[in-house]
């Protein structure tokens, strides 16, 4: 089996499964949805599939990071450390992934590429090399809870 390049929240279980994503045509007149995600993955020697919130499907970028993950990046300043969080998105403009600051994250939601600064946009070599993985949007905090959480350890910081 190829190796897993997607990761979703099962429907049942609420927890991450990773494997490869499909989706089937519902052809009940009455179903909410149009389709039916699931991720297939090998489970003690044989295949298994799951079905998955299809919000939470993310692709794997590389080894370790997946659309979705959130990564903090520390800076050395002379005042002390800065911290910026960014959130590893599809950037449907640049046909590319990228690392958006979680701040302008919402915005490009929202409004595209066009509403926000592009300078704070990362590459995934730059995400890579200096980010802390920290988390995702989808099992432990939503993008306003993550701002929320941020803005609260600024505040108090430990």
């Amino acid at each position: 089996m190829k190796e897993f390049s997607y990761r979703a929240v099962d429907a049942e279980t609420k927890e991450f499964i990773y494997g490869q994503h499909i989706k089937y045509k519902n052809l009940c007149a009455s179903c909410e949805d149009d389709f039916e995600h699931y991720i297939i993955y090998k489970a003690n020697e044989s295949i298994a599939r799951r079905k998955v919130d299809p919000k939470t499907i993310s692709p794997k970028i590389n080894e370790s990071l997946h659309e979705g993950d959130v990564i903090r990046i520390t800076t050395e300043q002379d005042y002390g450390d800065t911290n910026e969080w960014y959130v590893c998105s599809y950037i449907e403009e640049w046909a590319t992934f990228g690392w958006i600051n979680i701040y302008q994250y919402m915005l490009y939601q929202r409004e595209g590429l066009a509403a926000i600064n592009t300078n704070h946009i990362l590459t995934t070599n730059q995400a890579e090399n200096d980010g802390t993985l920290c988390g995702d949007i989808y099992l432990h905090r939503s993008v306003k809870q993550w701002i929320e959480w941020i803005e609260e350890n600024l505040a108090n910081p430990e």
